[in-house]
């Protein structure tokens, strides 16, 4: 269990899927289907779906999200791709677009939505989902009940009690049918796969860039999600290295709670360029045709 930041109400969701429950509680679901990550529980006035697909053998990452208000609906696609019904638009960097209702913004490495009625998302374009509410008001889904205490954030899912039980909560909020949670890999890593991935992560997460953030956030459920994605990742049509998309993954948690993350901070984790990753991560989506939105 992490300890959660009382000023900060977010739940993050990334990699193969690992979640952070608005009261910090932490834990991994791989899950095929689409899953309410989160809703307005008291009014239902509002709903955050994810999309989580297959992206290695035997995991799956975020693919999509949507934000569904009354009869406005807002999706975030794999590649800073914003669409309304299917209807994709451009973006450009750092000007603020106000679209179906609701305020959109394209960092550079991020998009940011921010709702009329306190909701907000920022989604690093790959696989990770931070999703912020008001302080009070009760939830529901994958981020759990918004009550302040982590200990129960399993107790209840979409259909009742489900005994504390991370899995059978999740798999409570899929949404439609066919939905599965996926066969463990066959070929597992290797303890010697593992010791080099673990070196890799402890690096990254004891730098200079990360160390003050991570005492912050709390090492330990971060280090191991870093190491079962360096294990078994494969995102398609992602040419990158796994470390590079996490570190950005990390570095937009980190800016959450109030961290600065140096500007140039893939240069000092050996990750080679920003626009390096852009173009990895752009690419790995289904874009409009023409100039990517950080060229501008």
């Amino acid at each position: 269990v992490l300890d959660p930041l009382e000023e900060i109400k977010t739940c993050k969701v990334f990699g193969e899927p690992h979640i952070i429950t608005f009261d910090g509680r932490g834990y991994d679901f791989q899950g095929k289907c689409t899953y309410v990550l989160a809703m307005d529980c008291v009014n239902y006035s509002w709903f955050i779906y994810g999309q989580f697909m297959p992206c290695g053998e035997g995991v799956t990452c975020l693919e999509k999200v949507t934000l569904h208000m009354g009869s406005q609906s807002i999706s975030l696609d794999r590649g800073w791709i914003v669409s309304v019904d299917g209807v994709k638009y451009r973006l450009i960097k750092k000007q603020r677009q106000t679209i179906s209702g609701v305020d959109v913004e394209y960092t550079g490495l991020s998009v940011t939505v921010d709702a009329p009625n306190g909701v907000s998302m920022v989604y690093d374009g790959f696989w990770g989902i931070q999703i912020t509410v008001p302080t009070k008001g009760a939830t529901c889904g994958l981020c759990g009940n918004n009550n302040g205490d982590a200990s129960d954030d399993f107790n209840r899912g979409r259909y009742g009690s489900t005994g504390g039980d991370s899995g059978e909560h999740a798999e409570s909020w899929g949404i439609g049918a066919g939905c599965t949670v996926v066969e463990p890999a066959r070929s597992q890593c290797s303890q010697e796969e593992q010791r080099r991935h673990a070196e890799t992560c402890d690096d990254m997460l004891t730098s200079s860039v990360f160390s003050k953030c991570m005492d912050d956030l709390g090492v330990t459920f971060y280090r191991e999600s870093c190491i079962m994605d360096l294990c078994y990742a494969d995102v398609p049509r992602y040419e990158g290295r796994t470390e590079c998309t996490l570190a950005n993954t990390f570095a937009q948690h980190c800016e959450r709670i109030g961290v600065k993350i140096n500007k140039n901070f893939l240069d000092e984790l050996q990750c080679g360029s920003r626009r390096g990753l852009q173009e990895d991560i752009y690419n790995a989506g289904c874009p409009l045709v023409g100039d990517p939105p950080f060229y501008k």
